[in-house]
């Protein structure tokens, strides 16, 4: 088996960012939705709802950029997958900023989720051994 080159991130290196992109992408749908509330208080030319929808702009700019030079390193299925990650933050979110309250049923959906994040992670690393093994 090929020994990734120096020059070549490594996994752990790899899961972690595209874990901080799932994170900055929450945050920028939790700022759309505080300068929603920014719209409905002080109108569309405020300052305060400006400032909040451009920082949105800005961190899914951040984001879009950032996610493409992970897609060139990264499987696509092994990407994707890890975007469920995105609806634990949405979650942090609402209770941290917006003070709604957690549900079991948000608690069930966010388990099924990572259950199947996992089952899926675990299948595609089995099928890469199997390739490995019978391609060495």
């Amino acid at each position: 088996m090929p020994k990734p080159s120096s020059s070549q991130p490594s996994k752990l290196f790899m899961f972690i960012g595209i874990q901080v992109l799932m994170f900055i992408f929450s945050t920028a749908s939790m700022m759309t939705k505080v300068a929603s509330f920014k719209w409905r208080d002080n109108g569309f030319w405020s300052v305060p709802f400006l400032l909040t929808f451009g920082a949105a702009i800005a961190l899914t700019g951040i984001y879009a950029i950032f996610w493409q030079k992970i897609l060139k390193r990264v499987d696509l299925s092994i990407a994707y997958m890890s975007k469920g990650v995105t609806l634990f933050w949405t979650l942090f979110w609402s209770v941290l900023i917006f003070d709604e309250s957690v549900t079991l049923r948000n608690v069930i959906g966010l388990i099924f989720i990572f259950v199947g994040i996992a089952f899926i992670n675990r299948d595609e690393a089995k099928k890469k051994d199997h390739v490995a093994e019978v391609n060495p």
